[in-house]
């Protein structure tokens, strides 16, 4: 009897792990987090336990100290219209725009909207190149020091943004280790670390 209820609890609990997971993973798929950290489950455990969402496994493997700063912001209809996930890393700081489109991606730097192409439909969307630079403004006046900014705009990894013109790089989701690869080493642990702080108001 005991062993039937021991059984039934673990049951009970498996359940509910897979729940949560799920919807976590519903979270993580197809976004730009599967690139961000090395998998699964330590986004499960960073995002589900709040531990540290602002370092990476595989970025420490890659750039060695970092942190990553979320922000979005809201249209009207208070929903996310504009995502950034800025990197501070030995490289400096670098900012990317967020964009989980698929299709065919066109524009360029001075047009009011973007295209995006799929098989059987074109839609528009504002160009993102101002809120990058609004954006960069907001990270420039909080951290006020000489550090370099970059900024980059990403889409999903399925998507064709060859035909983009823009005075800032317009990359695939997989490619933004290279963005930031791109730069001068120009900053120290602790300055990268110090920046971070005064950008979460610490």
């Amino acid at each position: 009897m005991d062993w039937m209820l021991f059984t039934g609890f673990c049951v009970v609990l498996f359940l509910i792990f897979l729940y949560k997971s799920i919807a976590v993973y519903k979270i993580y798929n197809n976004t730009f987090y599967e690139d961000l950290y090395s998998n699964f489950l330590e986004f499960y455990i960073k995002f589900k336990y709040k531990k540290n969402l602002s370092q990476s496994s595989w970025i420490k493997q890659e750039l060695g100290v970092h942190r990553i700063l979320f922000n979005g912001y809201l249209n009207e209809d208070k929903k996310i219209q504009y995502q950034f996930i800025t990197i501070f890393s030995k490289y400096g700081i670098h900012i990317f725009c967020v964009n989980t489109i698929h299709g065919t991606i066109t524009g360029s730097t001075n047009d009011t909207f973007w295209k995006n192409e799929k098989t059987t439909t074109t839609t528009r969307f504002l160009n993102p190149t101002k809120a990058c630079e609004a954006h960069k403004k907001y990270i420039d006046d909080l951290i006020k020091s000489n550090t370099p900014i970059q900024i980059s705009i990403l889409f999903s990894n399925d998507t064709d943004v060859s035909k983009v013109k823009s005075n800032y790089d317009v990359c695939l989701f997989k490619d933004f280790i290279h963005c930031i690869k791109k730069d001068t080493e120009c900053i120290t642990n602790e300055n990268i670390v110090t920046e971070f702080e005064k950008c979460i108001g610490r």
